[in-house]
């Protein structure tokens, strides 16, 4: 384990090194993916309940508690919780896979890139799965889902949550033209904004 500015990582770590060590150079804040989380803060109306799907190390959730009353990080490879609990203290940890099913799932852990960590069949970690809509969260001001392909999975478990709050949603997508946002434009949302693969969606 190694202190890498403001955050815990692995001692093999070197992917969101990269990202940090670049914006250190470049003057920016070292804080990582911080231009899509400011872009969606501008929609965001409250700052009460904010959700992490896919927390992983807890760099989102390091951040995510600074700025509501109280954040929600969801992430199911155990050996990402620790490291979890220590970037994001403060956070609310619940350890399980989302998606629309309930029961177990298998994942993979890659060393190369924790950011790369995926639900699949040959994944050598089983872990519990649920839905969104079964753990019974406070209305939620902003959610941001990170689950490397498996978003729109989670976002039909979650339909019900998500149409009960209309929370700002930040959802990583290979591009613009996806099954997710189809369905979240058919639930009355409206894409406002981007950042490389990272889309904001907003209730109309």
């Amino acid at each position: 384990m190694k202190k890498c500015y403001s955050y815990w990582l692995p001692d093999n770590e070197h992917h969101f090194i990269e990202f940090l060590s670049r914006y250190a150079k470049w003057g920016e804040p070292i804080e990582y993916q911080y231009q899509v989380r400011n872009k969606a803060m501008q929609w965001v109306k409250k700052f009460d309940i904010s959700v992490d799907i896919g927390a992983n190390l807890g760099l989102w959730s390091q951040s995510l508690e600074q700025k509501f009353a109280k954040n929600f990080a969801i992430e199911p490879i155990p050996s990402m919780i620790e490291y979890l609990r220590l970037n994001a203290p403060l956070s609310n940890i619940l350890t399980t896979a989302l998606g629309n099913t309930q029961g177990t799932v298998s994942m993979s852990c890659d060393p190369n890139n924790y950011g790369k960590n995926q639900i699949c069949a040959q994944g050598g970690i089983t872990v519990p799965i649920q839905s969104l809509d079964s753990l019974s969260l406070p209305p939620a001001d902003l959610i941001k889902i990170d689950v490397e392909g498996f978003e729109y999975e989670v976002l039909i478990g979650g339909e019900a949550y998500i149409r009960s709050s209309w929370p700002v949603l930040v959802v990583e997508q290979e591009n613009k033209k996806s099954s997710s946002k189809d369905l979240l434009l058919s639930w009355g949302y409206c894409l406002v904004d981007n950042f490389k693969h990272d889309y904001i969606y907003v209730a109309q």
